[in-house]
């Protein structure tokens, strides 16, 4: 059962999470699926642009058929946060971070910034540091359940 506690209103999701809740061989498939249609069921459900762009490479466009999806933009409110939140607050500028992390992580920081994410769901250890130092309040798909993992249920995803 997911533990709701306090859901903000505008919750983001990143790759790590996509790429799990539509692979049904992923470790954590049946947390991030059912934590996607919780989301979806009670509000929408906000993706960054380079996130969804991460998944459109493998070919999977399944993400498109959510009802209540927004696909956040990378614009230049957004490029001014990632520069802001990342490379001074953070300080990766000077921190030696490899430029491939900085480029899609820091892209999906700053555009959850801009567009007001209040917190942004990853599985993604780098991505979870990276966005606390930038002030964004992030936490990992597991956090959201009980000790004992979720059973499957038909959901959102599974046609009937």
């Amino acid at each position: 059962m997911i533990l709701d506690g306090d859901l903000p209103a505008r919750i983001a999701v990143d790759t790590s999470v996509l790429a799990a809740a539509f692979d049904e061989d992923h470790r954590i498939f049946i947390q991030c699926r059912q934590l996607i249609e919780h989301i979806v069921q009670r509000q929408v459900l906000l993706v960054p642009a380079a996130a969804l762009g991460e998944r459109l490479i493998y070919g999977d466009d399944s993400l498109l058929t959510l009802p209540r999806l927004d696909i956040l933009s990378f614009d230049i409110r957004g490029a001014r946060s990632m520069a802001d939140a990342i490379g001074n607050r953070a300080g990766l500028a000077t921190k030696g971070y490899p430029k491939k992390v900085v480029k899609f992580d820091a892209m999906i920081i700053g555009t959850c910034l801009a567009h007001g994410v209040e917190l942004l769901i990853t599985h993604d250890r780098k991505q979870l540091s990276l966005a606390n130092q930038a002030g964004l309040r992030a936490r990992d798909p597991v956090d959201f359940y009980a000790r004992d993992p979720p059973s499957p249920q038909v959901g959102l995803f599974d046609s009937t």
